[in-house]
């Protein structure tokens, strides 16, 4: 009997065939044909997991490849690129929250570490934490999920949305400034 474990590793396999969901039910179709015995035990629930597991695995590899320029670069160049771009955005994101008494200044770099923890992980995979929580948990452990979602959510989210625009354009400009030099 094939556990999902093996399923879902079956079906990574043929990631790059898939190109829509009625490809990884025909994929999904001819692993079971294999595995008559586990088809019928197993509720379509599972496989519907399974499957969204394997298009968000297929997605996150597909968006690192073609909309972060910065695929190219080593792990400390990356990181230079991190704390370079939250320096850039620092004076506005300091302005927006602390100068107009929304957070205070311990709470804003906080804020800055957990986005330059996010953003590593994102893109080095310098860290095992996965969502926004996860890693805003690191730096404010007092803090539950609800209280998160109700009050600082919206402040990570925006903080990190503008210094990855700051990343990824300092990492574009790089990019066009490097093959410019090699002409």
């Amino acid at each position: 009997m094939m556990s999902d474990e093996i399923l879902e590793a079956k079906l990574t396999c043929g990631l790059s065939s898939l190109k829509n969901t009625v490809d990884a039910i025909r994929l999904l179709k001819s692993i079971l044909a294999e595995e008559l015995d586990y088809a019928p035990k197993t509720p379509l629930v599972n496989f519907a997991i399974i499957l969204r597991k394997v298009f968000a695995q297929q997605l996150k590899m597909e968006d690192k490849k073609e909309n972060f320029p910065g695929f190219n670069y080593g792990k400390q160049e990356l990181v230079n690129f991190i704390e370079e771009s939250i320096s850039k955005q620092h004076e506005n994101l300091y302005n927006t929250y602390v100068r107009s008494g929304k957070i205070s200044s311990n709470e804003y770099d906080k804020f800055i570490i957990t986005t330059s923890d996010v953003l590593k992980s994102e893109y080095i995979g310098e860290s095992e934490k996965e969502g926004f929580f996860e890693h805003f948990q690191t730096h404010f452990p007092d803090i539950e999920y609800d209280n998160y979602r109700n009050n600082h959510r919206k402040i990570l989210e925006y903080v990190v949305k503008n210094v990855r625009v700051q990343l990824i354009s300092a990492l574009k400009r790089e990019e066009k400034f490097s093959s410019m030099n090699r002409w």
